[in-house]
């Protein structure tokens, strides 16, 4: 039956044309903002400053508890793409999570110049948020690829 759907051109391009305004529709309803994440040195350790951090979070997107900020981040390190996120609780407590237990996100704390975008979503539809993460991801992976092409000369 799956095969009979898939076949079917018109139903397909139908799917594809709705799923396409559903995202737009959810794009439309976001908020991006950017940030410079400070590094401070705390007990010999450098960390990023999460009181910062709130308070830059609080004031832009004006808002009075962490758990109101929902959506995808993206984290850059020396203007390069690290990592992409969603969170459907809240960002900030991810982010101050991921720091301190997760391995990777010391690689960050190398450089000084740590960036941190910010995609508030109103509407969280997890299947949606995660589709728009998807493709996010996706563009970014092919920047990433046409900037390495670029730079080795080399042909994708």
């Amino acid at each position: 039956m799956v095969k009979e759907y898939l076949e079917d051109k018109k139903l397909m391009k139908s799917i594809i044309s709705k799923y396409a305004c559903d995202l737009g529709n959810i794009w439309e309803k976001s908020h991006m903002e950017n940030f410079k994440l400070t590094i401070i040195n705390k007990n010999n350790h450098r960390s990023i400053d999460f009181k910062k951090l709130k308070h830059d979070l609080n004031s832009v997107y004006d808002i009075q508890f962490g758990h109101q900020l929902k959506g995808i981040y993206m984290l850059f390190k020396d203007d390069d793409l690290f990592i992409i996120g969603n969170s459907r609780e809240n960002i900030y407590k991810q982010l101050k999570t991921d720091f301190r237990k997760d391995e990777g996100f010391t690689q960050l704390l190398e450089s000084n110049d740590i960036k941190l975008s910010v995609i508030r979503m109103h509407d969280m539809d997890s299947i949606h948020n995660a589709r728009l993460e998807a493709v996010i991801t996706d563009i970014y992976t092919k920047l990433f690829k046409a900037k390495l092409a670029q730079e080795y000369e080399l042909k994708i």
